[in-house]
């Protein structure tokens, strides 16, 4: 079981489906069952194979660095069909895929790299992404 710290206000089912439906996606139910228990906050497994989490992104209510936020920032720079649901300490953003060939994969996509090696695949579902987690 993995425990979640520094969580935020929860997520209400409409706040969510509002929220998809002003992105223009749906987002795998896997993470919306999750994101509605822990809305944002730091695991207590935090490391991904190689990969130390930093933080999830809350949806709302979070003084910094919601959803939302994120979203508005980086959208520009975001590979297209990716959603940022969390960040490693490098500021590189840990993504659902929400494109058809990939819809509900988990990859990583390294912010400062500029070639074909910036996406890689960590897990084939959210769930699988989770049961993966492990601390140090």
């Amino acid at each position: 079981m993995i425990n979640f710290k520094n969580t935020k206000k929860q997520l209400l089912p409409e706040e969510l489906s509002e929220f998809e439906k002003e992105q223009g996606f749906i987002l795998p139910i896997d993470y919306k069952s999750h994101i509605l228990i822990y809305n944002g906050g730091r695991p207590d497994k935090d490391y991904f194979g190689d990969t130390r989490l930093s933080y999830f992104y809350p949806i709302k209510y979070g003084d910094s660095g919601t959803l939302e936020e994120t979203l508005n920032v980086i959208s520009d720079v975001l590979p297209d069909g990716f959603f940022p649901f969390a960040y490693d300490g490098g500021g590189n953003q840990i993504c659902i895929a929400l494109d058809e060939k990939n819809y509900g994969k988990i990859f990583i996509w390294y912010h400062d790299m500029d070639d074909d090696e910036d996406i890689e695949l960590l897990a084939n579902s959210f769930k699988e992404f989770m049961n993966g987690l492990t601390e140090e």
